[in-house]
């Protein structure tokens, strides 16, 4: 009985968690399209989990303009 935005963030709190065991000391995530089936309101939700993850450097590659607002470097193609 999870709701959506739950499983969203518990999802990207479970790849952080591999990523932290299997690479410690790992400088940088990247994730591809994370919430490309999200509204806006658990995309922001989703955007403020990857912020508190812990990460040095997050690459976020998505289509989605919402991202541009929390992002200290954009690069666009």
């Amino acid at each position: 009985g999870l709701s959506g935005s739950a499983k969203d963030a518990l999802g990207l709190a479970i790849r952080a968690a591999l990523l932290k065991t299997f690479i410690p000391g790992a400088p940088i995530l990247v994730v591809d399209e994370p919430f490309s089936a999200c509204d806006d309101t658990r995309e922001v939700a989703g955007i403020s989990v990857l912020q508190g993850l812990g990460f040095p450097q997050t690459v976020l590659v998505t289509h989605s303009d919402l991202a541009d607002s929390v992002a200290n470097q954009l690069i666009q193609l």
